[in-house]
């Protein structure tokens, strides 16, 4: 069973190369919203809105970022409340 089937895209995946244009980097966002939710999402948001050009991109950082960020928060507080073993080597005063 491949894992892809069950792993989910969010954003871009890391490229062998960097782009190094504008116009490279609008291809890759353009190819990873086939397999990402949050940029399809936002894409046909900014579409439907009738957005277009920058301003379709400047929505797309919007709300990447804004999803970052809940994600960020999500991911300390599962770590807030995972069982860590005490630390073994801390020295114990008396």
């Amino acid at each position: 069973m491949s894992n892809s089937l069950l792993s989910i895209t969010l954003g871009i995946p890391t490229p062998e190369k960097e782009p190094t244009s504008a116009n490279e980097m609008r291809q890759a966002i353009l190819e990873a919203s086939h397999d990402s939710a949050l940029i399809n999402n936002c894409l046909s948001h900014a579409a439907y809105s009738g957005m277009s050009g920058e301003d379709k991109y400047a929505g797309l950082a919007y709300y990447a970022l804004r999803e970052l960020e809940r994600l960020w928060k999500l991911q300390q507080r599962w770590d807030a409340c995972q069982i860590k073993p005490p630390n073994r080597y801390v020295k114990r005063s008396g």
